[in-house]
């Protein structure tokens, strides 16, 4: 958690050189961009050992300026649990939460399709146990924040932000207390409306709703169904259905949930 308080206070000369040299930072971030860019040369030299190298200290100084100079900074962090990003609300009053939820077909999809999962064996069927029971816990403590003060946290599904990034980002913008502007929806658009993808990581897409569904065609029917009756509860909350048959599962026309107000549901629930 001290990595994640010194990125939000942008005291990047605290950070670990793994998390500062991570390549994911030059998909994203303008200003690490740059810094890896302007370090490369050093570090080479030198290793990534635990001291940052004279040159390097350099290229961190202005990061580090950069930094300070934001109005806002945002962390896009993935196996997060919401028990652990709401401790940092105390340090970090003015601090806003977007929980990202999807359906956990799609999640153990995309994690076989990077090679972090292949197929469901009896070792990843208990791994399947536990990521239903991690999603039912960050629900109950996003209901927990959202009811103490709901001005911090909201709670976003990730087939809304493909089927409409425009209305989602509009609304994140505005939670956020930010101004969404032409500038942004040209930006939007470019993300999700590309002329290719980007790699299995990156969030430029040709067409953001055909690439949410594309777990649709690599699952098989079998794990898809395993999926489903081990996270049964919390994809009835969520509103995702089961498919009937392989057939089903492939027609994208049908959809994977029922169309509802998921923080109401989930407001409304007493099994979170």
């Amino acid at each position: 958690m001290e990595e994640i308080k010194n990125w939000l206070t942008c005291n990047l000369q605290r950070l670990s050189l793994t998390s500062l040299t991570d390549d994911f930072h030059s998909y994203d971030s303008d200003i690490m961009q740059s810094f890896l860019n302007c370090s490369k040369r050093d570090l080479s030299q030198y290793g990534h050992n635990s001291t940052i190298p004279p040159a390097t200290q350099l290229c961190l100084r202005r990061a580090h300026e950069q930094c300070l100079a934001s109005n806002i900074i945002i962390l896009k962090l993935i196996r997060l649990r919401m028990r652990q990003a709401i401790s940092l609300l105390p340090f970090f009053p003015n601090m806003k939460i977007v929980h990202l939820v999807r359906d956990p077909r799609a999640i153990v999809s995309s994690r076989q399709v990077v090679g972090l999962n292949n197929s469901i064996g009896f070792t990843e069927k208990d791994l399947i146990v536990e990521l239903c029971s991690q999603i039912h816990i960050d629900l109950s403590d996003t209901k927990f924040l959202m009811r103490l003060n709901p001005k911090m946290i909201k709670l976003v599904q990730y087939e809304d932000l493909a089927e409409d990034p425009s209305k989602v980002t509009k609304d994140l913008y505005e939670f956020a207390g930010l101004k969404f502007d032409d500038k942004i929806e040209r930006f939007v658009k470019n993300q999700t409306q590309a002329n290719i993808d980007g790699c299995s990581f990156c969030t430029q897409r040709k067409n953001s709703t055909v690439a949410s569904l594309r777990w649709r065609f690599r699952i098989s029917f079998n794990d898809s169904q395993h999926i489903f009756n081990s996270c049964r509860e919390i994809m009835s909350i969520l509103g995702y259905v089961q498919f009937p048959d392989n057939e089903t599962l492939r027609n994208v026309s049908i959809p994977c949930r029922r169309g509802h107000n998921v923080t109401a549901t989930m407001m409304g629930d007493d099994r979170l």
